[in-house]
């Protein structure tokens, strides 16, 4: 399994390649840079790169760690209280289907140019799935578990620690996973 991908990453980074290099050839063009001296320019400015991509993951892992503060106290309320998620759910229906992008220009407007309108539009763009996907989660508990709890006099934390947390933590993990991948 590992051979057939490696397989498939060497004969597409070769395709790539090639097709940079026939494009180049045959447009002659600034637009398209060369492949050779774009792999050198790259090589001379390693360090830069990576200080550039280090950044870039930091404003990731802030967004996330806001994104999970914001989404999974809201998506549990919102599974646990039926008047709630129904006055909150059609607001989240309208603004989820809308590219984030779209968000971008009215971000920097109001943040500026900095680390917080891009990190606000991270943000946006991954809460509404960890939302969702934690209601979800919440709503998916089968209802004798509750009566369980309740059966045993479980304050509302002790079901929060020992029911509701691990029953949508894979629903935490999937909408982290769906809303990065795009």
């Amino acid at each position: 399994m590992k051979r057939i991908i490696r397989n498939q990453l060497i004969i597409g980074f070769i395709s790539v390649s090639l097709f940079w290099y026939i494009v180049y050839f045959l447009l002659q063009s600034h637009t398209i840079p060369s492949p050779f001296l774009t792999v050198i320019y790259m090589w001379n400015e390693k360090y830069m790169l990576l200080l550039h991509a280090g950044a870039s993951l930091l404003r990731i892992i802030i967004a996330l760690f806001i994104s999970l503060l914001i989404g999974v106290p809201l998506g549990i309320i919102l599974g646990k209280n039926k008047r709630i998620n129904t006055l909150l759910s059609p607001f989240l229906y309208y603004i989820y289907p809308i590219p984030k992008v779209a968000f971008l220009p009215i971000f920097m407007i109001l943040y500026g140019l900095g680390n917080q309108s891009k990190i606000t539009l991270i943000i946006w763009i991954i809460v509404f799935q960890i939302i969702l996907s934690v209601r979800d989660g919440v709503l998916q508990i089968p209802s004798s578990y509750y009566k369980v709890m309740q059966g045993f006099q479980a304050p509302i934390y002790q079901q929060l620690i020992y029911l509701i947390f691990p029953s949508v933590l894979p629903a935490i993990f999937t909408g982290i996973r769906i809303s990065t991948r795009d």
